[in-house]
């Protein structure tokens, strides 16, 4: 299904691509060049080639000034046959003037016909007619003349002027363009490409607006009121500038109130020649590409980025195309049309909007329809109830909303009922990806992990988050390959998934028993997409497991040994040749029954102190220390053992289980006898310390080893050395004071050297109500 909607997505966006391209190309093709075009050529012209006037071109301008001075138009030749006469070092003169036909006075036409000649690089206008003849100028000033060039501007559809024709391949003599016979005549060598449509048509590279050009007053040239050699090596034009004479046209680069006359267009295509900076149109098939590659990329575009991207990479996108035609015309001379890519462009985003929204909707309706199919799990899981609609046929915005949100009201109450199932599980449980990040973790995790004394954060992988539980790198790696060996396996030739059973267990940063269990996740089309962990913390039950083989052990071993040996001393007892005397015998009999006795208090001391609720009561712990200390007077006498309490308030009250923790004294003190030295002395002490009471009992024994610290609070747990010293026990005394001091909010450390002694350091809450206790 997924491939198919990818086919169909891919198959949708050729089309509107390849439609698209059809409708660029139509346009580039047979669509003229539109006012859009030419809006966006005349902006990027005013801002690419505004450029100084050149020197080199100097306008002489028969301006009002010069009506008022030498009198209305059109003046005798002669006056312009005088000009030529201040001209005579000029690169050429160029008169834009129509000189048609003989003027009234004969003798003027051959004195103008003689300066022409005698400067010998003057350039006369003439005009082409469409279907006549061109005009000339008259017959004895054409003869004299150096070149002829036609005056011609096309105007365009908006009434401006743009472009001319440099010059005309035909059978007439004035093929050139005025500009081009400028340069000619001032003996400029200039290859001419015949028929050659670049060559023949150019767009003006207007330098300017109107006035642009340096220009001087026709009266001033003639009487004398410029330097003589202000046109020595220019271009000079000669034409109409004053009011209501000759021409003005509406350029790119002029404003709408002001036009531009005929003679300085004709000075920017003069300049122009001179530069050899026309402006050429490219042909329609490179406009062509150049307009593909922006509505392609612009297809892409909306293909790949969501609706708000689209937005600003439209604007990047037509930022970038008119930056790039800017710098082609600005650098290279050449226009490439925009018109078409924009227009391709806008029809991009609208026609892919409503084919991929067709898509997604159709898609949509068929997923919930799906839905809508499956077998629910829970009654919270409400299926979509079609909405009539009014048209037949038709598919309201509102139908396609409501069919979406009864799908993701779905989707949002089974996903909430699966979080609530997981969250409501007893253990810490977390949710893998098929790449081993984690996913999700319930609260009991965090809790969990907050009790280790660590946090996180996403993300997080299966390694870093077994490392925040073990706080070892090896125990981390063996877990991790137990689970990756435990974990769903898909054949890779076929889609068989093999499930391990098999528990993975392994003690975490606190020392806890840990039992990991896993469960895989597969997606709705069976794919394997990941695992649960669930950490189980089982160390109650291998505590209870090792207390129910260690009171099998004391059953089967410790208290079976004395009745064993009654039963031994019975026997030999029964037999003349080994019977003891009979005090002997009672005497043995006496001590294995004590012994017996002793066992069975204290396993039964050490199951009540771990199984029962305390009786807490205010108790001086100096008085009940004292009592255990006169206990043990007669035993420690006998050994010569001296034993006090050194130091201590004479008020220390804590709440406590009298029983309990003076049979815990008991058992420090017996053990601090039992394997002391005779003669040595036991001090206790009582001292306060941060709301504790400090009670330290030291002893001059035979110590203890620092590696066994741990071990001698454990159930039947011994130090070796005690067993070198053949002191009965089974290593409930201590096992049964921890016990019993941690059950009182308390805690007990030792410090010990061997062969120098060991000093016990239990501290408990202190109760500071005392006057409460002693009322």
């Amino acid at each position: 299904m997924i491939k198919s909607l990818s086919t169909r997505y891919k198959r949708e966006f050729l089309g509107v691509s390849l439609f698209v391209s059809i409708i660029t190309s139509l346009i580039t093709f047979f669509l003229p060049i539109n006012e859009m075009d030419n809006i966006l050529y005349d902006s990027f012209l005013r801002q690419s080639h505004l450029r100084p006037a050149s020197k080199d071109i100097v306008i002489i301008t028969i301006d009002d000034k010069s009506l008022q001075e030498l009198g209305t138009w059109p003046w005798r030749r002669v006056l312009h046959a005088q000009l030529l006469r201040h001209l005579e070092k000029a690169k050429s003169v160029g008169f834009d003037i129509s000189f048609l036909g003989p003027s009234h006075y004969p003798e003027d036409d051959q004195e103008f016909a003689r300066a022409i000649k005698q400067h010998g690089r003057v350039v006369l206008a003439s005009f082409n007619n469409e279907n006549h003849s061109p005009s000339y100028p008259h017959d004895p000033l054409t003869k004299e003349a150096n070149k002829l060039g036609y005056i011609n501007v096309p105007l365009e559809s908006d009434s401006l002027v743009r472009q001319i024709e440099r010059y005309i391949p035909d059978e007439y003599e004035n093929q050139y363009h005025f500009s081009l016979a400028m340069l000619l005549a001032a003996g400029q060598d200039i290859e001419l490409q015949n028929n050659s449509d670049t060559a023949l048509k150019a767009y003006i590279p207007f330098s300017g607006p109107p006035n642009h050009y340096q220009t001087i007053s026709y009266s001033d040239v003639l009487n004398f009121k410029v330097p003589e050699d202000m046109f020595d090596n220019k271009y000079v034009l000669v034409g109409a500038w004053a009011t209501g004479l000759g021409d003005k046209f509406s350029t790119p680069t002029g404003r709408s109130s002001i036009n531009m006359s005929g003679v300085e267009i004709l000075a920017n295509a003069l300049q122009a020649e001179i530069e050899g900076k026309w402006i050429h149109k490219v042909s329609p098939t490179i406009t062509l590409i150049f307009s593909l590659v922006w509505v392609l990329i612009y297809c892409v575009v909306v293909l790949i980025l969501s609706p708000r991207m689209v937005f600003f990479a439209s604007i990047l996108l037509a930022t970038s195309a008119l930056v790039t035609h800017f710098l082609i015309l600005q650098y290279l001379n050449l226009w490439v049309r925009l018109d078409p890519a924009i227009i391709g462009a806008t029809l991009v985003y609208p026609l892919w909007t409503w084919r991929s929204q067709e898509i997604l909707l159709k898609q949509m309706q068929k997923e919930i329809e799906n839905l809508n199919a499956e077998k629910s799990i829970i009654t919270m899981e409400q299926s979509y109830q079609p909405i009539t609609t009014t048209l037949s046929g038709y598919n309201t915005f509102d139908e396609h909303i409501n069919r979406l949100r009864s799908a993701l009201a779905r989707v949002r109450n089974l996903r909430q009922f699966i979080t609530d199932s997981l969250d409501g599980m007893p253990y810490a449980t977390a949710v893998f990806d098929a790449d081993n990040q984690l996913l999700y973790s319930t609260a009991i995790t965090e809790k969990y992990l907050a009790e280790l004394g660590v946090s996180y954060k996403n993300p997080l992988n299966l390694k870093e988050f077994i490392l925040l539980i073990t706080a070892n790198e090896n125990i981390t790696n063996s877990v991790i390959q137990r689970i990756i060996e435990t974990s769903t396996m898909v054949s890779d030739n076929s889609d068989t998934v093999i499930e391990s059973k098999e528990d993975i267990e392994f003690k975490d940063r606190a020392n806890n028993d840990i039992l990991i269990r896993i469960a895989n996740t597969y997606t709705s089309l069976g794919q394997y997409s990941g695992f649960i962990l669930t950490l189980i913390d089982i160390s109650r039950i291998r505590e209870q497991e090792r207390q129910r083989e260690q009171t099998l052990h004391f059953l089967s071993h410790d208290m079976r040994a004395p009745q064993s040996a009654i039963q031994a001393l019975i026997k030999m007892q029964q037999n003349p040749q080994t019977a003891l005397s009979l005090e002997d015998f009672l005497r043995q009999v006496n001590l294995l029954s004590r012994n017996t006795l002793n066992l069975v208090d204290n396993f039964l001391y050490l199951a009540r102190a771990k199984n029962t609720s305390y009786q807490l009561l205010p108790i001086n712990l100096l008085d009940l220390l004292q009592n255990v200390v006169d206990n043990f007077w007669s035993i420690a006498k006998a050994r010569q053992i001296t034993l006090a309490i050194e130091s201590a308030p004479d008020s220390c009250y804590i709440m406590a289980d009298g029983t309990l923790l003076s049979r815990a004294f008991n058992n420090l003190i017996d053990n601090a006898i039992k394997y002391g030295k005779d003669g040595m002395h036991i001090a206790l002490a009582i001292t306060e310390e941060n709301n504790y009471w400090h009670i330290s009992i030291k002893d001059q024994g035979i110590g203890i080893a620092q590696e066994d610290f741990e071990r001698i609070f454990q159930v039947f747990g011994r130090a070796p050395q005690m067993e070198t010293k053949r002191i009965s026990g089974l290593g409930l005394g201590l096992a049964f004071v921890h016990t019993v001091i941690v059950g009182h909010q308390g805690s007990v450390t030792l410090e010990s050297t061997q062969g120098v002694g060991t000093t016990f350091h239990i501290y408990l809450p202190i109760l500071h109500d005392e006057e409460s206790v002693l009322l």
